[in-house]
This record gives structure tokens, C-alpha cells and sequence, in this order.
């Protein structure tokens, strides 16, 4: 068996014939595939030498990069402690080995022999004395191994306390004076990157991600990005320049590879400020469920631990969730976690998130998922008794999510918020408390102000918002903002966040979030008149012609309060425009009847839209003795009360 095994691509076969002529010159012996011997089993013979050798030699080049030969035993190389990485062409190394010194041999292929000295110098170090005749050889620990090969089993805890001790001195040379970068304990986890050869699994490695992300809000001591601000980066962007724009002090990236029933997960931990790797983790489970999980979890403790090293925070933490063990449930869940996040298809996640519940009964994170999938979709359904009937069922699977596993962040917020479908505002106050306490996390936070706003404590919502910001800084105009904004008079920054009306990229609902906004702003009519316009040109035939009806009579005021009270007794409008747009104008003709008489009507049986009854237009209608009324019947009194 040789000294050095050579892990190369075919395409720089010319250049590794010479390097490997110059290292046997030198004494070392090599191995690398054109010694196969005829008729000898391949697959067979090249893990015998591997894991004979010792030294893994790696020729990363940019044909190299993209071979997955190389990358397989390049990370035998590094999990065993043997690897000698050279980079032929001067390329970068990919995830998982730049924690490694990585000699540049682009001067060696001009005649220049330093390289090749301080490679031969590397290598050397690697080969341990020839043990005593009649000793057994004593591994890098000292302890004698008796049988030939390690198994799997300590390969896999070899590379772990490899990786451990790589890590821990690393930061032992760090100066402990203050905090790293002089920043505040932040991070945030880009997009994983797909390397399965497959698009079809993108939604794989980002699902992935998203599990870390929730995994790592549950540690305490630090502040983690939320994924809509971190998924606007690419997974090879420049921890730099990720740091600059997110104002954070480290960035979590990696890569993701499933092959089969195996799946290889790399991480690598970067200081935002000098775009130094701090720390590298590799691992390869058996693609089983309960064995990902274990590695996403190890990934997020992993984490912490450069956390409270670095801060001096606390990273002891309860990483929760009940989990499945069925491969197949998993599957479902990511794809439709990818569909809810990333695709913002509801619908289709909800059907995902169904078949994950059909295949396990008793995973309570896709139960969670299903239940807000399901009732987000009530928000465009076109009478409050359809919303109703679907707010129900949505409410029923999230207790089944909190009955299955109580100490589950997502679940708790979820229940929360499907709570108020129910009127149930003190139980959904103290589930919401409860998902914080667990996470305190964009999910959480966000279902914090939409209760907040829904029961009109503008000034509460508005300071969990500034803290959501922190977490999610390109929440932008998110559902919450308007109303918010709206309610504490603040309408020139408002406008600020709202694009144009005319807009061409703007889907319906952003256009009606637009005209409430203005109305809520006082106008002016010019740009009211604009709105109805432009929504009169939508292919939603309901309020476009809803619109086309206003528009003629929108500057006489008693004409038009005629045409809105004929649109709402209309039988035929049959859309959820119909509760947003006739309030909404109604207010801007002052018309408070007509306002209080659609809340009466809605709000009992579908009390989504009390997100926006707290703005400035429905200052007339909430100063009758109707609305106090109507308060009561909401069990909102009560809620605040308390």
C-alpha cells in the first residue's frame, strides 16, 4: 500500500503523472487510479488504498470541484485527519474544506519548486514512526488498534471529536479582550446548496435550512435572521457582504447532497467581518429520518457552542419537536414547507402537510404546518361562513399539533392565532407567550403583532414589530405594517413603503392594501380615484366591476353611497374584495352605517379583517355606541380587561 493517496480529477491527469513522478523520486510512494492493476476490482481497490494511505492528497481544480469522487474522498481525508489539499489552477476550495491550508500550485507548473518542498514537508508529517517488531501500532491517541480498519461507527465519532478539537483551537487563539467582531451575538443561515445533480431537490436543502434556523432560535443568547431576509442570498454569497447588509456577526452556509439512502450535510461557520471560516462540520447519515434531525440539531448546538465561546452567552438549550420516523411523512413535510415559505403556495402546501399527516398521524409539526396552510386560505374565501368552516377545521388541527407536542414553538404560535378564529383571545394571548418562551423566533414574533393589531393595541404590536425587524430587517410591507402605521398616524412613511398603483407586478390583494392604505392616509382623492382605476383593469371580474361602478359617481358623494349600499345587498358580489373595499369606501364617503353594518355582519363569524378596523378612516364609526357593542359580543372587553 502507498504513502499518499492522490484524489484528482481525470481532466488534470497530465499534471498529477508529474507530481506524483516527483513525489516516488522523493521517496514517498503514491497511488492514484491509472495504477489499477488489470482485472482488479475498482471500487474495491480504491478503498483499500484509501484507507491504507497516509496521506489523502487532494488536487482541488476547477474540474475537481464538480466531481463527486473527489469530494468523497477528500472528506474521508479530513474526517480521518489525512488530508493535504493543493489547489492546482489557484481555485477555492468548496464548503467544508477551507478550514484547511490549501497549497497553491500554480507557480509549480511554471518551473517554480517551493510548492512541491513545502508539500513533501507536509506529507512527511503525516507518516508515524514504523512501529517495533512485535508492537502493535498506536493510533494518533496512543491507544493500540488491534483489528484492521476502523468501523463506520468510529469513523463517524473520530471525525466529531476531529472537528472539536480543530475548533476548540481555533478559539483558543482568539483574544478574549471582548466579543468577536465587536459585534452583538447575531448569525444568519443562507440557503443550502442543492449538490444532488437534481432541481428537483432544491427544496430539499433549503427545507433543511429552515429546520436549522428554527432550531437555532431556540438557543439562548443570541439573535438569529429570519429566513425571508436570509433566503434573499445565495448560498455562495460572500459572508461579507451578507454581514454589511443583515448587520450580523457571522454567517451560516452549507451544502446538502442526497445519494441514495445516504445524505451529506457540510456547514461551515464564517466571522461576517473578515469572511474567516471559524468552524466546519461535515456529516453523513443514513438517510433516515430521525438520524437528519439528529444532524440538524448537532449542526444548531455546533453553532451555539462558537456562540458562547466567542460571546460568553449561555447556549444551553431544549431543542424540542416530536419529529417522525417516517421517511416518507418527512419528504412531504419538506415539500411543503418549501411550498409554504418559499413558493407561497398555500394550497398546495396544505395538501403536502395532509399527505405527511396520512403517512405519520402523530407528527405534530406537519399538523402545525397544515392547520396554518388551511386557514390562510380562508382569508379569500367569499362569504364570512366559508371562511368560518374553514377556520374551524384549521383550529382542529392545531390542537391536535399542541396535544401531540406541547413544547412545540411553531405549534403554540399556530394555535394562537387560529385561537381568535374562535374568540378565544385570552387563551390565544397565553399560547402565544408560551411559543415565545420556546422560540423567540420570526414565526412567533410575527403571530404576536397579529394579535396585537387584531385586538387594537397598535403600540404593543408596533414595539414587537421594531423587535421583528431585528430579526426579519426586510420585512418590508408585510400585512401588519399598514395597519400599524395607519393607526399611529405615521401615513408618510407609510407611503413611503407602498409601491405605485399602477405597478404591473403587483398581484390583487397588494393592490387593496394600497387603496386602504390611502384612505387611511386622507387621500388625496387623486390617488384614490387611481386605485379603483387600476383594480378596475384586474381580471378579477368581482371587483373590477365593482370598481367600473364607482368610478363614474366617485365625486358625488351621495351617489356613491347609493351605488355601495346596491354592491353590498347585491347578492351576485361574491368575493372577499367585497369586505375590504365597501368598508373601506364606505369610510372615505363617511358613510359609519354602512361600515358598522358590514363589521356586524363579518366580524362574529369571521374576525380576520379586525386587523384593519384600528386605522384613522374608522375613527367616526368607532366612536358609536354600535362598535362598544359590537366589542362585547367579540369578547374583546373582556380580553383587554384583563
Amino acid at each position: 500500500m502507498a504513502d499518499i493517496f492522490i484524489s484528482y480529477a481525470r481532466e488534470d491527469r497530465e499534471s498529477v503523472d508529474k507530481l506524483a513522478a516527483q513525489l516516488t523520486a522523493a521517496g514517498l510512494s503514491c497511488w492514484w487510479d491509472k495504477q489499477i492493476d488489470v482485472g482488479a476490482r475498482y471500487l474495491e481497490r480504491t478503498q483499500a488504498e484509501l484507507d491504507a494511505a497516509k496521506a489523502v492528497m487532494v488536487v482541488w481544480s476547477k474540474h475537481s470541484l464538480g466531481s463527486h469522487w473527489v469530494a468523497d474522498e477528500a472528506e474521508v481525508g479530513r474526517d480521518t485527519g489525512r488530508i493535504v489539499p493543493i489547489s492546482l489552477d489557484g481555485v477555492i476550495p468548496p464548503l467544508g474544506f477551507r478550514q484547511f491550508q490549501t497549497l497553491d500550485f500554480t507557480s509549480w507548473r511554471t518551473g517554480d519548486a517551493a510548492p512541491f518542498h513545502e508539500l513533501t514537508a507536509t506529507i512527511s508529517k503525516l507518516a508515524p514512526p514504523k512501529p517495533v517488531d512485535g508492537e502493535l501500532p498506536a493510533t494518533a491517541s496512543g491507544t493500540v488498534q488491534r483489528s484492521g480498519g476502523l468501523t463506520r461507527a468510529q469513523k463517524v465519532i473520530g471525525a466529531v471529536v476531529l472537528m472539536l478539537v480543530v475548533f476548540a483551537a481555533t478559539f483558543a487563539l482568539w483574544p478574549r479582550s471582548g466579543p468577536v467582531s465587536g459585534l452583538v451575538p447575531t448569525i444568519a443561515v443562507l440557503p443550502f446548496a442543492n449538490l444532488s445533480g437534481d432541481a428537483e431537490k432544491d427544496y430539499f436543502a433549503r427545507a433543511i435550512s429552515m429546520e436549522i434556523i428554527d432550531k437555532l432560535s431556540q438557543l439562548g443568547g443570541m439573535e438569529v435572521i429570519s429566513r425571508n431576509s436570509s433566503f434573499t442570498f445565495k448560498a455562495d454569497t460572500d459572508a461579507r457582504d451578507v454581514g454589511k447588509s443583515l448587520k450580523v456577526a457571522h454567517v451560516l452556509s452549507g451544502t446538502v447532497r442526497q445519494e441514495g439512502k445516504n445524505v451529506r450535510i457540510t456547514a461551515d461557520l464564517v466571522d461576517a467581518q473578515s469572511g474567516k471560516t471559524l468552524w466546519s462540520g461535515s456529516y453523513t447519515p443514513e438517510f433516515e429520518t430521525d438520524k437528519v434531525y439528529a444532524v440538524q440539531a448537532l449542526i444548531a448546538e455546533k453553532v451555539s457552542g462558537a456562540m458562547s465561546i466567542a460571546f460568553d452567552v449561555d447556549a444551553r438549550a431544549r431543542l424540542t419537536g416530536a419529529g417522525t420516523k417516517s421517511l416518507a411523512a418527512y419528504d412531504y413535510y419538506l415539500r411543503a414547507l418549501d411550498e409554504w415559505w418559499v413558493q407561497g403556495r398555500a394550497t398546495v402546501s396544505a395538501d403536502l402537510f395532509a399527505r405527511a399527516i396520512a403517512t405519520d398521524p402523530g407528527y405534530a409539526e406537519a399538523w402545525a404546518g397544515q392547520a396554518i396552510a388551511t386557514g390562510s386560505t380562508s382569508w379569500e374565501l367569499a362569504t364570512p361562513a366559508a371562511a368560518r368552516i374553514q377556520q374551524d377545521a384549521s383550529f382542529a388541527m392545531a390542537r391536535r399539533a399542541v396535544e401531540l407536542d406541547p413544547k412545540l414553538s411553531v405549534a403554540q404560535s399556530i394555535y394562537s392565532a387560529l385561537l381568535t378564529t374562535q374568540l378565544r383571545w385570552n387563551d390565544a394571548e397565553l399560547a402565544i407567550r408560551r411559543s415565545l418562551d420556546l422560540a423567540r423566533n420570526e414565526l412567533a414574533l410575527n403571530q404576536r403583532v397579529f394579535l396585537l393589531v387584531r385586538t387594537g393595541r397598535i403600540n404593543a404590536a408596533h414595539g414587537v414589530m421594531m423587535e421583528l425587524q431585528e430579526v426579519d430587517p426586510f420585512i418590508g410591507t408585510a400585512i401588519t405594517v399598514p395597519p400599524i402605521l395607519s393607526a399611529l398616524g405615521r401615513h408618510d412613511e407609510l407611503r413611503k413603503l407602498l409601491p405605485t398603483a399602477g405597478e404591473e407586478s403587483l398581484d390583487f390583494g397588494r393592490r387593496e392594501l394600497i387603496l386602504m392604505g390611502q384612505v387611511n392616509a386622507g387621500g388625496p382623492a387623486s390617488a384614490i380615484r387611481e386605485s379603483l382605476e387600476v383594480i378596475a383593469q384586474q381580471s378579477e371580474r368581482a371587483p373590477s366591476e365593482f370598481a367600473k361602478a364607482l368610478l363614474p359617481v366617485f365625486d358625488d358623494k351621495l351617489k356613491a353611497r347609493a351605488v355601495l349600499r346596491s354592491w353590498y345587498e347585491d347578492k351576485g358580489f361574491q368575493h372577499f374584495s367585497k369586505w375590504d373595499l365597501i368598508p373601506f369606501m364606505a369610510a372615505w364617503y363617511h358613510d359609519d352605517d354602512l361600515v358598522l353594518r358590514v363589521w356586524r355582519d363579518e366580524l362574529p363569524t369571521d374576525m380576520l379583517r379586525t386587523l384593519f378596523i384600528w386605522g384613522p378612516a374608522f375613527a367616526g364609526a368607532r366612536s358609536r355606541p354600535e362598535f362598544k357593542a359590537l366589542m362585547r359580543d367579540l369578547g374583546l372587553v373582556n380580553y383587554w380587561r384583563a
